[in-house]
């Protein structure tokens, strides 16, 4: 199964870094007009970035194709496929040192005995078929999360 999985996201990223082109209209970003399929939201409040002098517009940049960099995350999108980049401390070296929950309606990435515990806590816009979702730390980097929709959407 996991082999299975690394060849289907081996065959996406070189599909995706061949045909990498910048989006033709801008997407609606967190606090738009509409809301987007991986948006995450806090709460009642949708998680945004303090200004917009501090992250980059869509479609622009590795970690942002159809999506958005703010200060807490990054996220790209596929009509398929979302994909979240959580930025970590440099101390966290293991997965065991990270409690992670992934259900079909929302997210969880928690640090137990830090004093700022949550690295992100917020629902999906749509539905995600949580069997399908894995993540995968970057020592000292960052955590990589692939959530498959349950429906195919650009939005």
């Amino acid at each position: 199964m996991v082999r299975s999985k690394f060849r289907e996201w081996n065959g996406i990223v070189k599909t995706r870094s061949a045909a990498i082109e910048p989006a033709k209209k801008p997407v609606s970003v967190p606090g738009g007009t509409s809301v987007k399929q991986n948006d995450l939201k806090s709460g009642n409040k949708a998680i945004k970035p303090t200004s917009s002098s501090n992250s980059k517009q869509s479609g622009v940049g590795e970690d942002s194709y159809n999506g958005r960099i703010t200060d807490k995350y990054s996220w790209s999108q596929t009509i398929n496929e979302v994909d979240v980049k959580v930025p970590v401390s440099s101390e966290i070296k293991k997965g065991k040192q990270l409690n992670v929950t992934i259900t079909n309606n929302d997210i969880k990435i928690l640090v137990p005995g830090q004093a700022e515990g949550v690295l992100l806590h917020g629902k999906f816009s749509f539905p995600v078929k949580k069997d399908d979702c894995y993540w995968n730390l970057v020592p000292g980097e960052a955590i990589r999360i692939w959530l498959q929709k349950s429906q195919e959407r650009y939005s």
